[in-house]
C-alpha cells in the first residue's frame, strides 16, 4: 500500500475551500503496540466553519437580502432564521479586496501582483475554540490548532505562527476572529523567517478590515453567557431530554440550610444550572424563597442592551436582613441596618459564567461602568487578568456587604460592581465553615 507523507495544508486555496486532491494514510501505534489507522484522507486546512455548526456565510446572507429587496420584502425578516448562530464567515477574492481598498495605491498593486485572497471567521465566544481543541479534537491540554489570530499562507501552505490582529479598539475581537490571508508567489524571506514587511503590513490591514466587516453582523450571533458552547449539530429533542435527566441525577442542586424554602426546604430547580436561563430561574427562586432579601426586580429584557433593572432595598422588619452566621448568613451587620431604604433603578446582567460578561466588556458590546450587579453561576477564570474580587462570603469581609445577598465585589482599575455567584452562594449556605478556606485562598483576604 502506498503511504503518502502527511502534508496538512497542501493545496490550500481560500477561493475554493474544496477537499484537496492530495490523499494520505496515517497509522498510529501506541505503547501497547496497538495500531489504529485512517486511510485515503484529504489533506486540507481546518476551516472553522467546517468544524462549528450554525456558521453563516455572509455572502449568502447578503444575496438573500438583495433578493428580498428586489421582491419587495423586508430584508431583515429574511435572515431571522440565521439568528443565534455560533459564528459568521466571509471569503474575499483579490478583486473583492481591491474594491474594498478602493484606491489604486501600493496596497492594491500588491493584492493584484500576489493574487491575494482572504478568509475570515468570527465566533460568538472564545470558549468555542477551547471546545474544538479540548473536547472535539481532544488535543493535549493547552495545545491549539484553531484559535483567534491572523494566519499567513503562500502557494497553498500556511507559513509561520499566528499573528495578533492589530485592532485599536474592541481588542477582545482579536481572540474571536480567525483570519487567513493567502498569497501566490510571495516566497517568504528565509533569512528573516517571514514575509517581506510590506506584505505582512498589508495582511494585517486586510485582517482589520475583515474583523470589522464580520463584527458588523454580531446581531446574528448568540449571546456569550459563558456557558459551555454547543459546536456540534443541535441535538434531537429526545436526546436533550435524556441528557437533562442524566444531568439531574449526576448533578443535583441541593440547599441543606434549614432556614430557607420552608416548609419543603427544597429549591424547585432540581439540578445544577447549565445555561443562562437556568441562572435566571434559580436567582428568582432564591429571591422568592427569602434567601436573597436585598433586591427588588423591576424589569427583564431580551431586546435591550442590558438584561434587567433592579433596586437595592431594605424593608421592615430590619431584623430580617441583619447578619447571623446560623440563621441569616447573607445578611449585613447590625450597625448598618439603621433605616429602611429604596435605592434608585440600576442595571442588572445575567450570565452563566462571569467569563461571558468579561468577553462582552473586552469586545465593547457592554460597558462595565454601566453594570451595577451581575448574577451568574460560575466565577470562571478570565477575571484573573484585569479584575480583583472581594469575597463577601469570606466571614472576615462581612462588614463590606452593604446589601443582603451579595456574595462578591468585582473591581477593575476603572469600575466596581456587585456580584452574586450562585454556585458559591449555594456552597456557602450548605457549609459556611467549610467554604472559608476556598474563599480566602481563591480571592485573598486583603485585596
Amino acid at each position: 500500500m502506498n503511504h503518502n507523507r502527511l502534508v496538512l495544508f497542501k493545496n490550500f486555496r481560500i477561493g475554493h475551500l474544496e477537499a484537496s486532491n492530495i490523499k494520505f494514510d496515517i497509522y498510529v501505534t501506541d505503547k501497547e503496540n496497538n495500531t489504529t489507522f485512517l486511510e485515503n484522507q484529504s489533506a486540507r486546512y481546518k476551516w472553522p466553519h467546517d468544524e462549528i455548526s450554525a456558521s453563516r456565510d455572509l455572502r449568502k446572507i447578503r444575496e438573500l437580502q438583495t433578493d428580498a429587496l428586489k421582491n419587495g420584502k423586508d430584508p431583515s425578516k429574511i435572515i431571522e432564521k440565521f439568528s443565534n448562530s455560533n459564528g459568521v464567515y466571509e471569503i474575499l477574492s483579490s478583486v473583492d479586496l481591491i474594491n474594498i481598498l478602493k484606491t489604486k495605491d501600493e496596497y492594491s498593486d500588491l493584492v493584484e501582483k500576489y493574487n491575494i485572497s482572504s478568509y475570515g471567521y468570527f465566533v460568538y465566544s472564545t470558549s468555542v475554540w477551547d471546545q474544538i481543541n479540548d473536547s472535539k479534537a481532544q488535543l493535549r491540554k493547552g495545545y491549539r490548532v484553531l484559535k483567534g489570530g491572523l494566519q499567513l499562507s503562500n502557494n497553498g501552505m500556511v507559513q509561520g505562527d499566528m499573528i495578533t490582529i492589530p485592532l485599536t479598539k474592541s481588542i477582545g475581537h482579536q481572540n474571536q476572529a480567525h483570519i487567513v490571508i493567502h498569497f501566490e508567489g510571495a516566497d517568504p524571506d528565509l533569512g528573516r523567517k517571514g514575509f517581506q514587511p510590506e506584505l505582512r503590513d498589508l495582511a494585517e490591514r486586510i485582517a482589520v478590515i475583515m474583523v470589522r466587516r464580520l463584527t458588523d453582523r454580531r446581531s446574528l450571533l448568540k449571546n456569550d453567557s459563558g456557558a459551555k458552547p454547543e459546536i456540534e449539530k443541535q441535538k434531537a429533542i429526545h436526546e436533550w431530554v435524556r441528557d437533562q435527566e442524566k444531568h439531574e441525577e449526576e448533578f443535583p442542586l441541593v440547599l441543606k440550610n434549614k432556614n430557607f424554602f420552608l416548609p419543603t426546604k427544597k429549591i424547585s430547580i432540581q439540578s445544577v444550572p447549565v445555561s443562562e436561563q437556568d441562572v435566571i430561574v434559580l436567582f428568582n427562586q432564591l429571591i422568592a424563597g427569602g434567601v436573597i432579601r436585598g433586591i427588588r426586580l423591576l424589569a427583564t429584557s431580551q431586546t435591550a442592551q442590558y438584561d434587567g433593572i433592579f433596586r437595592f432595598i431594605s424593608e421592615e422588619p430590619l431584623e430580617n436582613i441583619i447578619f447571623n452566621k446560623d440563621s441569616n448568613p447573607l445578611g449585613i451587620e447590625e450597625e448598618q441596618c439603621t433605616k429602611v431604604y429604596l435605592g434608585p433603578p440600576q442595571i442588572l446582567e445575567y450570565k452563566f459564567s462571569l467569563d461571558g460578561l468579561i468577553h462582552e466588556f473586552e469586545s465593547e458590546i457592554k460597558d462595565e461602568k454601566d453594570i451595577n450587579l451581575a448574577i451568574f453561576w460560575d466565577m470562571g477564570s478570565e477575571y484573573k487578568r484585569n479584575y480583583n474580587i472581594i469575597s463577601l462570603i469570606d466571614l472576615e469581609n462581612v462588614h463590606q456587604r452593604h446589601h443582603h445577598g451579595i456574595t462578591h465585589i468585582i473591581k477593575s482599575n476603572t469600575s466596581r460592581f456587585y456580584a452574586i455567584c450562585l454556585k458559591e452562594l449555594i456552597d456557602f449556605l450548605n457549609d459556611i465553615d467549610g467554604c472559608q478556606s476556598f474563599q480566602q485562598s481563591q480571592y485573598g483576604i486583603d485585596i
